[in-house]
């Protein structure tokens, strides 16, 4: 503390900032900010977390027919799979190009 005295108020000042800046960044690394947002999430939509954890895969064909079959992460369950005619067809999204970018990449 004698040290602190001795300073002036600018540096004092400074530290202080310093040193709160140092606690905030410990503070905020040590949270998990996605635990408080998905809690939320939760609390507005009870559906949220069984949603969150599923996912639709879809296989097309070559007779322009796609398979969509639900994927739950949680479980590792694959369910309710059907074949309909594919809307758009394959690779039109942005991610269906890239998945077709990178399978062409390795047919070369």
């Amino acid at each position: 503390m004698r040290v602190l005295a001795q300073l002036n108020r600018r540096e004092r000042t400074a530290i202080i900032v310093c040193i709160g800046f140092i606690a905030a960044t410990l503070l905020l690394s040590l949270v998990d900010q996605f635990r408080v947002y998905r809690y939320a999430r939760s609390m507005m939509d009870p559906e949220y977390q069984r949603l969150r954890y599923t996912g639709t895969i879809v296989v097309p064909n070559m007779q322009g027919q796609c398979r969509y079959t639900q994927f739950d992460n949680k479980t590792s369950e694959l369910r309710g799979s059907e074949v309909v005619d594919c809307i758009g067809g394959p690779g039109l999204t942005s991610a269906g190009n890239r998945m077709n970018s990178l399978r062409d990449a390795f047919k070369r």
